[in-house]
């Protein structure tokens, strides 16, 4: 139920991706200013994970019992307020449209892809749901350790050089 309360927002994100970037889409300004933006995250998620701590109080609570709707309503309300997932969907749209196969530009493939997504994101969603279940007490101790926590930085910084040598180059 978290699972499916979680895609609901995804698939409004991901809506409003499609028809503001249908139209934020053909400034070159604005895919400029998108792109530099999304290099700025990139580059300060970087710095925040290399400078991050490990948290060595994790203390495992039991959570308490909730019906259905509340568990669809926790999912739900944990991605509508996720800010990144508007920019996100804005970016695999901007991607996709600047190659050709992928173009999203009917009406058929804006749904295409809007179903998608939401298809995609609850299959994830219950994959980490269960794998966490399963293994919660084993991946403690690798999510807070802190080679981890840099190879995180790590990543966030070759996403934003590589997105910054695309720039450059376009």
């Amino acid at each position: 139920m978290v699972a499916i309360g979680g895609i609901l927002p995804e698939f409004i994100y991901c809506a409003l991706a499609v028809y503001a970037t249908g139209f934020l889409g053909q400034s070159e300004l604005f895919l400029t200013l998108f792109r530099i933006a999304f290099i700025a995250i990139m580059f300060t998620m970087a710095i925040f994970f290399w400078l991050k701590k490990p948290n060595t109080a994790f203390i495992e609570k039991e959570s308490p019992s909730l019906n259905g709707f509340a568990h669809l309503l926790k999912g739900f309300s944990l991605a509508a307020f996720n800010p990144q997932l508007l920019p996100f969907w804005m970016y695999v749209l901007i991607y996709f449209n600047s190659i050709n196969l992928l173009k999203v530009y009917t009406t058929t493939q804006k749904l295409a892809f809007i179903g998608g997504s939401g298809v995609g994101a609850f299959g994830l969603l219950l994959l980490l749901i269960v794998v966490v279940n399963k293994y919660k007490s084993k991946a403690v101790k690798y999510v807070n350790h802190p080679m981890f926590i840099k190879l995180l930085a790590v990543l966030f910084l070759g996403i934003g050089i590589q997105q910054l040598v695309l720039l450059v180059k376009n």
